[in-house]
Parts: C-alpha cells; sequence; structure tokens
C-alpha cells in the first residue's frame, strides 16, 4: 500500500495552532467554515483525475472539481478520509479536534454522545478511519526514522 504522507496528517490542524475549545470554536463554528478550510488544506495537496491530470476547476455551487482535460467531477470528499460518509465536514472536524484534544481519547460511544448524532455506526466508522489514519501515520515516521538512522 502506497501511503502519501500528505493525506496521512490530518490533526496538523489542531496541533499548529494549539488549539482549545474556544479557538476551535472560533476558527470552525460552522458548515461552511470547516468545508472551506478542508478545500484550503485540499488545494494545497493538489487534486488528480482519474484520467491523470491534475488541471482542475472549482464549481462553487456544488462544491465540487472539475478536470479541465475529461471533465468528470471530483466532489470534496473524494479520495479523502471523508469519502462516502454523509456526517457533516463539522462533525468530523468536531471529532478530530476531540480525539486529538486529550492524551486517553475518547470512545465512538462517548464521540457520539458529545456531538448529539442518533446513529452510532456512523460514528463508530468515523472513529475507525481516525484510529486507522493515525495507526499509518505512526507506522510511517518509525519506519522513516528507522531508516533514516540506518
Amino acid at each position: 500500500m502506497s501511503v502519501n504522507i500528505h493525506n496521512l496528517n490530518i490533526f496538523h490542524i489542531f496541533e499548529e495552532k494549539h488549539m482549545n475549545l474556544f479557538s476551535f470554536t472560533a476558527n470552525f463554528d460552522s458548515e461552511k467554515a470547516c468545508r472551506l478550510h478542508f478545500k484550503e488544506e485540499r488545494d494545497k495537496i493538489g487534486i488528480q483525475c482519474k484520467c491523470g491530470c491534475k488541471d482542475h476547476f472549482w464549481i462553487k455551487s456544488i462544491w465540487s472539481y472539475e478536470c479541465k482535460k475529461c471533465r468528470s467531477r471530483i466532489s470534496l470528499r473524494s479520495g479523502t478520509i471523508m469519502q462516502s460518509s454523509k456526517l457533516s465536514f463539522l462533525t468530523w472536524y468536531k471529532t478530530m479536534f476531540l480525539m486529538s484534544a486529550t492524551k486517553k481519547g475518547f470512545s465512538s460511544k462517548e464521540i457520539q454522545k458529545q456531538l448529539k448524532q442518533k446513529r452510532y455506526e456512523p460514528v463508530w466508522a468515523m472513529v475507525h478511519k481516525f484510529r486507522l489514519k493515525i495507526y499509518q501515520i505512526i507506522i510511517y515516521f518509525n519506519t522513516y526514522n528507522f531508516l533514516k538512522i540506518n
């Protein structure tokens, strides 16, 4: 499995700014604020179409990219940890914050309760994806540091 380090470090948003609850709610107070921030971060990484083209334009009305070559559309979530999720960007951001705010972490059930989500399954799936990415980050950096030292 190839690992792109830019796609892995999903928690750097909160680490760089030493974000606490108050600054989090000031920066990410709405769905739109989370979407705009996610788009900015995604634009830094770049978008690549199935045809291999990296040139796209943004269609603001439907929050999607369109390939300049083949005209296929790529959603903002496509190819990310949020792909196929119906949970809002705000829910994802709140979960990222909760999971990175403490060393002990939160159970899926506690996150469901804190975010007032009715269904457990989507919350469990989201938390599971985050934990998998964290594990991949740890493995990647440990392997990188091991190879760098040796």
